[in-house]
């Protein structure tokens, strides 16, 4: 999963949106963008951030300056705890050449410090997209943490997992009015492109896919997992 290898995956894919979104950790999207913008594919600047109730939320911003003033209050957030590599692996930033330039010593899989209103709060003070991850799985959801979707929470859209079909959505609960998205979620390089969300923009921002997702002024989106078309 290096950014050279994740790059070249998605054009083979025919994919021309993509995002990097570690988890809690920003410093790789540089990398895949520089790559990625290169090989003419486009790039959102993603990180995952586990909230302190334990519940994964997307992030994505059109900049790297962005994503670094908000993913270094995210990182500021962790827990002072050290990382164990020969329990969790390392923890590296990879460049555009395949070269390790940085090893992480904090442990990164923790929960941070902030609420879940709080994460998304900040993704809107630094002009990013709120997506919730994954909300339908039985771990690290906002459904199997909290049993239920709050409506007052300030989100663009929900993430199911690509594996789930379109009947199944509908027994997915709180999810009712709520923008509908599903992307690769892939930990390897074989896993890109298995599902996917087609965004029919004027130009690739974030500010294009809330339209989009909103279904504002003729831009619209539809989603396909493994199974097929899901919206």
């Amino acid at each position: 999963m290096s950014p050279r290898n994740i790059v070249s995956a998605a054009v083979k894919r025919g994919l021309d949106i993509i995002a990097v979104a570690d988890h809690n950790s920003y410093e790789n999207a540089y990398y895949t963008g520089v790559i990625a913008m290169k090989g003419g594919v486009n790039f959102l600047y993603g990180i995952e951030v586990q909230s302190i109730e334990e519940v994964h939320i997307l992030a994505f911003f059109d900049s790297y300056e962005e994503l670094r003033s908000f993913g270094s209050i995210i990182y500021d957030n962790l827990p002072d705890v050290s990382n164990n590599p020969d329990y969790f692996g390392d923890q590296v930033v990879v460049d555009e050449d395949d070269n390790i330039v940085k090893v992480e010593a904090k442990l990164l899989l923790n929960s941070t410090r902030l609420t879940l209103d709080e994460i998304v709060d900040l993704i809107k003070e630094y002009n990013g997209l709120a997506i919730l991850s994954h909300v339908n799985a039985g771990y690290f959801s906002v459904i199997s943490q909290l049993g239920f979707i709050p409506q007052n929470l300030s989100i663009d859209a929900v993430e199911v997992t690509c594996d789930i079909s379109r009947s199944e959505i509908n027994n997915v609960p709180g999810i009712g009015g709520r923008p509908i998205v599903t992307f690769s979620d892939a930990h390897y390089v074989g896993d890109i492109g298995r599902g996917y969300t087609v965004f029919f923009l004027k130009e690739v921002s974030v500010a294009e896919i809330k339209k989009a997702l909103g279904n504002l002024e003729g831009r619209s989106y539809e989603v396909y997992g493994q199974k097929g078309r899901i919206l």
